[in-house]
């Protein structure tokens, strides 16, 4: 398999992980106002990488998140994951597609190419975000929000639009 289609599949399986979270939260919850979704915990240490989860936002469970944990500004937590009601972790198909990349990763012949590999896995889940926003279209709220949220916050400004990035998040534009 060429890089770029195994690149495709790993796309491919994080753009339908995003929207069946989305679509199953707004299924279970469709009375609560969604005004997001995004991918996180994305973690890897050099031997094994690891699917990151999915988390669907709505306005209300933020509500209950930051009463839950005596936050006074909702929008502190508002793409924490962590404190999110509606969390997903990777399934069988999630979770076999990071062990295949990081037999990838395994296979290379250095720590460099390893975290080369690794990059190129995360660059996966900001187009899956922003593919994941075009299948949902008529489906979310207008100005709901589809993005790949890491520690390093590397990942937030290719997930959006120049104006998102600017109105959403502003220290990063």
């Amino acid at each position: 398999m060429t890089a770029v289609r195994r690149w495709q599949e790993v796309e491919d399986i994080a753009t339908d992980f995003l929207v069946r979270a989305v679509r199953e939260v707004r299924a279970a919850h469709s009375e609560e106002q969604a005004y997001g979704a995004f991918f996180f915990l994305f973690y890897a240490d050099g031997s094994v990488l690891y699917f990151p989860c999915v988390a669907v936002g709505t306005e209300e469970s933020l509500a209950r998140a930051a009463a839950a944990s005596g936050v006074d500004d909702p929008h502190a937590i508002r793409w924490s994951g962590a404190d999110m009601e509606y969390q997903f972790l990777p399934g069988p198909r999630e979770q076999a597609c990071a062990a295949q990349v990081t037999a990838w990763a395994n296979a290379t012949a250095s720590e460099e190419a390893w975290f080369a590999v690794d990059d190129a896995f995360r660059a996966c889940f900001p187009r899956a975000a922003r593919r994941a926003r075009a299948l949902l279209a008529g489906q979310v709220p207008s100005g709901f929000l589809t993005l790949a949220y890491d520690q390093d916050e590397e990942l937030i400004a290719p997930s959006l639009s120049a104006a998102e990035l600017a109105t959403h998040f502003p220290d990063l534009g």
